[in-house]
């Protein structure tokens, strides 16, 4: 498998450093703690804190499930042995769309702006270009999220639709889901 990108350590903006490897399931607490962290500080994602209920023992079964499978990636962001960041990307299960995939990816609001979702993408690239199975990468990200929107087009994704009024917001305004891709 590929994975020539990963366990390596990279300095980010705040002149600290931080490790990118790949997710065990031993990191499921860490991995759960990490998400209820970014679902309570974000208004740019679709599940809530209080909608989210994985189980210590979920998160282990999902994390072996992408450590089997080809054109599946969770990679993690450490520093000082801190989960602090998570992307995680999972093909197509079809014949047709297994060259494709969506990604999914959060920081810990501690650690915003520090170019650790820069990095996660990076790796998420470089992977993506060396596996011969994949050859685009999704995601769909909020229209209201102009910094998101911003750090993927930097990286080459391109918006290729939208789905309208798709995320109703706790305030019940409606907005849009912006659908990037990049190619590779």
């Amino acid at each position: 498998m590929l994975r020539t990108t990963l366990d390596q350590s990279y300095k980010i903006k705040n002149d600290t450093s931080i490790l990118l490897r790949l997710a065990t399931p031993s990191d499921a607490a860490a991995m759960i703690q990490l998400a209820i962290s970014i679902f309570k500080h974000s208004n740019h994602t679709l599940t809530a804190a209080d909608e989210f209920t994985i189980t210590e023992e979920d998160e282990q079964k999902i994390v072996e499930e992408y450590t089997e499978k080809p054109g599946y990636i969770y990679i993690l962001a450490e520093q000082d042995g801190k989960v602090i960041g998570m992307l995680n990307f999972s093909n197509g299960k079809r014949r047709k769309n297994a060259h494709t995939g969506e990604l999914s990816m959060g920081v810990h609001p501690d650690f915003h702006n520090l170019g650790i979702g820069t990095l996660l993408l990076e790796c998420l690239i470089d992977w993506a270009e060396k596996n011969d199975l994949i050859k685009k990468i999704s995601l769909g990200v909020f229209i209201n999220n102009s910094h998101a929107i911003s750090l993927y087009k930097n990286l080459g994704f391109m918006e290729e639709g939208r789905k309208r009024r798709e995320i109703k917001l706790d305030d019940g305004e409606f907005i849009d889901l912006v659908l990037m891709c990049k190619f590779v």
